[in-house]
């Protein structure tokens, strides 16, 4: 790497310094974070969602939405990890008897965004209830 940095135009010392500093910080993301940037971000994503109304007025959406919509561009615009939007998820979640931090860990652990998450929950066809041999239907 230091090679690397000195090739593109990083003095020695120099290219020691951001050396250390990317270790330094992959140790804090490691001992904070479970080594997961996402996690990092995520946690200042939600504190911008808390904020909206502090910085923002809207009039013609309410909050919810508001907060829908800024989730949805924030996890495209910026690949901000913010926590799921859809509120397929949440559907997606109590059918599996999961909670959105447990689905969330998952998708870091596989390196998925969770707005791809939510884009894949809001694709996927509604689930039609099984009908059991008498003709009863049932939703196992």
């Amino acid at each position: 790497m230091r090679q690397l940095l000195e090739r593109v135009g990083a003095k020695p010392d120099t290219a020691q310094a951001i050396i250390a500093t990317l270790c330094q910080a992959a140790v804090g993301l490691d001992q904070h974070f479970n080594s997961r940037i996402q996690q990092y971000l995520r946690q200042y994503g939600k504190e911008m969602l808390d904020e909206i109304a502090q910085c923002f007025s809207f009039t013609e959406m309410s909050d919810n939405d508001v907060r829908y919509a800024f989730t949805h561009w924030l996890q495209n615009a910026v690949a901000m990890p913010l926590p799921f939007s859809n509120p397929d998820a949440e559907h997606f979640c109590q059918q599996r008897k999961i909670t959105a931090d447990q689905l969330a860990k998952v998708a870091d652990n596989l390196d998925i965004t969770l707005a791809l998450v939510d884009d894949l929950l809001a694709a996927e066809p509604p689930e039609v209830p099984k009908q059991d041999p008498n003709g009863a239907r049932s939703n196992d």
